[in-house]
């Protein structure tokens, strides 16, 4: 079946906002994909930056307990007020 020359014109408007709308749909699903690299790349930093500072905390408690637990002793030796 032959198309006539509205039809083929009509076919290929289409064809082109076709290939339009799946640039657009390539473009962003690469900006997604670039914005999701840099959200991963963001979240390892920010896992790393608590995992030092839960360190840091849990290290400082146990300080902090120590020498809770050396006060008692240091006051009876006099050397804590």
């Amino acid at each position: 079946m032959a198309l006539n020359d509205a039809d083929h014109k009509m076919l290929m408007n289409h064809e082109d906002k076709l290939s339009d709308h799946e640039r657009r749909i390539n473009d962003l699903s690469q900006k997604m994909s670039d914005t999701m690299d840099r959200v991963k790349e963001s979240n390892k930093y920010l896992r790393k930056q608590n995992a030092n500072t839960l360190n840091a905390v849990i290290k400082g408690n146990t300080i902090g307990q120590n020498i809770n637990e050396r006060q008692p002793i240091l006051r009876q030796a006099g050397e804590v007020r």
